[in-house]
């Protein structure tokens, strides 16, 4: 976060744009036309992580790469740093930059994601020290302590010791903490992690479903969603991830104007 920000107080341009070294715009053409004067602080880009180990694409995240550089906003974040008005605030009213994306080979083999993910967690602690409350850095965190007793326990012969008893509990214990917080994009991204500890410790029960929602002459297309699947602690917190989906997914049939 240092360093960027003290980048951010020498911008003189009307907007931000954050790629890291590592990672290469595609369809660049398309990103002038996002400068206009528009309501947006902001625009998120497809970050798509690509991998050799498996061949393809790994996953793909939406961070806010495109801010405007009025809106004192500063990134929060001893690794893995976001730019933010204020803590957990995000950077106010912002859209999807839907044909520019990013492209990110960092992690193509699982030797070089595991050196990473090495030299990362003292940065994460770190991280959740300065910040306990950042949102982003407990959904980081509780991944970490997934691949963390996930390797020792390849290393160990799959023996669960105290040591990763302790990390287990205390990521399912976080996981309660981003489920009050209610980001749900953060929540699903976790989902796998979080039910990850709970099979370490040979605790829980299945849980999936399938969900859709529909107020419009299309109806419902529940062939085309991804399906809902975790391995949960207690019925209380796949009840609150199920109802924090469709209040996500019907909200907006409160507007006036639908």
């Amino acid at each position: 976060e240092e360093a960027r920000n003290l980048v951010l107080e020498k911008v003189t341009s009307q907007w931000v744009f954050w790629p890291d070294a590592d990672e290469e715009l595609v369809h660049d053409s398309q990103l002038h036309k996002y400068l206009r004067n528009n309501m947006y602080g902001g625009y998120a880009v497809a970050l798509r992580h690509f991998t050799m180990e498996p061949p393809g694409l790994l996953r793909t995240d939406l961070p806010t790469k495109l801010f405007r550089a009025n809106i004192s906003a500063k990134f929060y974040g001893c690794v893995h740093e976001h730019p933010e008005i204020a803590l957990n605030k995000g950077l106010g009213h912002v859209t999807t930059a839907n044909d520019i994306e990013l492209t990110h080979f960092a992690y193509v083999t699982e030797a070089v994601r595991r050196a990473r993910f090495k030299r990362n967690f003292e940065l994460m602690k770190r991280d959740r020290q300065k910040y306990p409350d950042r949102l982003l850095g407990k959904y980081l965190w509780v991944r970490d302590l997934a691949q963390l007793c996930r390797w020792t326990l390849e290393r160990n012969g799959g023996q669960v010791t105290p040591s990763i008893e302790a990390k287990a509990r205390e990521g399912l214990a976080l996981w309660q903490d981003i489920i009050k917080d209610g980001n749900v994009r953060l929540i699903m991204d976790g989902l796998q992690f979080y039910s990850e500890l709970n099979s370490i410790l040979g605790e829980g029960f299945e849980y999936g479903c399938l969900m859709d929602t529909s107020k419009a002459n299309g109806g419902l297309k529940m062939d085309k969603r991804q399906p809902i699947f975790g391995r949960f602690s207690n019925v209380t917190e796949a009840q609150q991830i199920t109802e924090l989906l469709l209040r996500e997914r019907t909200k907006v049939y409160d507007s006036r104007y639908f």
